[in-house]
């Protein structure tokens, strides 16, 4: 017996017979209508739970008979809405939903689902529509066949709602791949999170233009093995897409400092005046003080040195000024 659950209304719930052996001794009508509903003595959640395990649910019918544990198809099952008990959006019937008897049994078996008087749905010619709602949150899958777009939806008032796509293997490596040929646009309110057990690598080329021209196999690649950021442009092999020749630009980093080699050449800005080494200048600023506060003047007390000597020689203090406490070059 499941928790919760009456042993009359759940009898065989964990060995169920075959669908053509379970049957009742009543007459009963070959085909018609019925809704789906909740029985009153059972806990709604558990009971719809139990329901969607087993694909089975209770039907009253047009006719007013209750039927309990009617099979449902794996699809169907995916479109029946329970009785709803959530405020302004309480139903006290569910989905409508059509039966047929088998022959000799009289046992239903629910072939289709429909909307019910109060459900709308707009759904294209060359469409199709899964969605679940209620008043709180949707989930939906919907795609039209003659535009060729899809869409999947999660929507939630309250709370935090999830899309998860898992790709997993216990043996093998386990590969994602999405193809798009136009853009390919990610948006986040928030922040997005990137994390790799091993590394990034990005690659620009672009297929038709290189195709186009006589230097082909032409790559641009941006890659990050901890510590290490590269960026590769340049001709690769064909069958191995490894790099035959390239101009290498790399940024690498520890726990203190952040280094950049390789490069030709680093524009800040427009880049229309070279940098300045600073230790360079400041020895040449020092000595050119140095020099300065050294110079001799002739005077009627003979050789003296200039008037202003303290003065030139406290610019010494200050030459230290120029140099930089985080930015290195060489």
């Amino acid at each position: 017996m499941v928790e919760g659950f009456g042993d009359d209304l759940y009898d065989g719930f964990l060995e169920r017979k075959s669908l053509s052996e379970q049957s009742v001794p009543n007459g009963r009508l070959s085909s018609g209508i019925g809704y789906v509903i909740v029985p009153t003595d059972v806990d709604r959640d558990s009971y719809v739970e139990s329901c969607t395990r087993k694909k089975t649910v209770s039907i009253l019918t047009e006719q007013g008979e209750t039927i309990n544990d009617v099979p449902v198809g794996k699809m169907a099952m995916q479109f029946i809405e329970f009785p709803k008990l959530d405020g302004n959006n309480s139903r006290k019937l569910g989905s409508p939903v059509g039966f047929v008897n088998i022959p000799n049994r009289n046992k239903p078996l629910i072939f289709d689902v429909f909307d019910a008087s109060d459900e709308f749905n707009i759904c294209p010619e060359q469409g199709f529509n899964l969605t679940k709602r209620t008043s709180e949150s949707t989930a939906s899958v919907t795609g039209n066949g003659g535009t060729g777009n899809m869409s999947v939806n999660s929507y939630c008032k309250k709370g935090n709602n999830t899309l998860d796509v898992s790709v997993r293997s216990k043996s093998v490596t386990s590969v994602l791949r999405v193809v798009v040929d136009g853009i390919t646009s990610l948006f986040s309110r928030k922040m997005v999170k990137l994390k790799s057990g091993e590394g990034f690598f990005f690659e620009i080329k672009d297929e038709e233009k290189d195709n186009a021209t006589t230097s082909q196999n032409v790559y641009a690649r941006l890659s990050f093995d901890n510590p290490t950021f590269k960026l590769e442009i340049g001709n690769v092999n064909p069958s191995t897409l490894e790099f035959i020749e390239a101009e290498t630009s790399v940024f690498k980093y520890d726990t203190d400092t952040a280094t950049i080699y390789q490069v030709k050449k680093v524009n800040i800005g427009k880049g229309a005046e070279a940098m300045v080494l600073g230790n360079t200048l400041k020895a040449l600023m020092d000595d050119f003080i140095t020099h300065v506060s050294s110079i001799t003047t002739v005077t009627l007390l003979g050789t003296q040195p200039i008037i202003n000597k303290a003065l030139v020689e406290s610019l010494k203090k200050r030459t230290a000024n120029i140099l930089s406490e985080y930015g290195f070059l060489d």
